[in-house]
């Protein structure tokens, strides 16, 4: 949103909550540890909550900046050619720079994860192909890249760390 101020219809009006504004029939959760799921009504403009809890594999998780129940377990990102990139929440975006990107790395709040990285670097070639030049993982204390540059060859060295 641009934040301008829209005049909707009141039939299409959502719900104040506790400071925040939800969509007619939006559902969200109140607590921390998903044990209690709001909806917004559209006809009366009320929240009316239950107790719930997150179904059999999904955790109570803030994801995106949104409190819910999310998949447990590892996580898939994907990096294909052309370049496509899919993030661990599943969003999709098509990248056409001609730099290098951190497609990933360690996240404290991930638990007890050794650091790592990876970097991808995209090559144009003309305004309808784009591909990967350049991937690097940094992980273990080695540097593993991989280049378009280089015909079936991997370079794999040690770094020094920097802290």
């Amino acid at each position: 949103m641009d934040g301008s101020i829209t005049c909707v219809p009141h039939s299409k009006c959502g719900c104040l909550h506790q400071g925040s504004y939800y969509l007619p029939k939006e559902n969200f959760w109140v607590d921390e540890r998903c044990q209690k799921e709001c909806v917004c009504q559209p006809n009366s403009k009320m929240v009316m909550c239950a107790q719930s809890h997150c179904q059999d594999g999904k955790v109570c998780k803030l994801l995106n900046g949104v409190l819910g129940c999310h998949l447990d377990g590892p996580g898939l990102c994907i990096a294909t050619g052309d370049p496509h990139y899919t993030t661990f929440d599943g969003r999709n975006f098509d990248v056409y720079g001609n730099c290098t990107y951190l497609l990933t790395s360690y996240c404290p709040s991930w638990g007890d994860l050794e650091d790592f990285s990876v970097e991808v670097q995209n090559q144009i070639r003309d305004a309808a192909n784009v591909s990967f030049r350049h991937v690097k993982i940094v992980v273990s204390g080695y540097a593993i890249e991989i280049s378009s540059d280089w015909s079936n060859k991997v370079m794999v060295g040690s770094f020094i760390s920097s802290s």
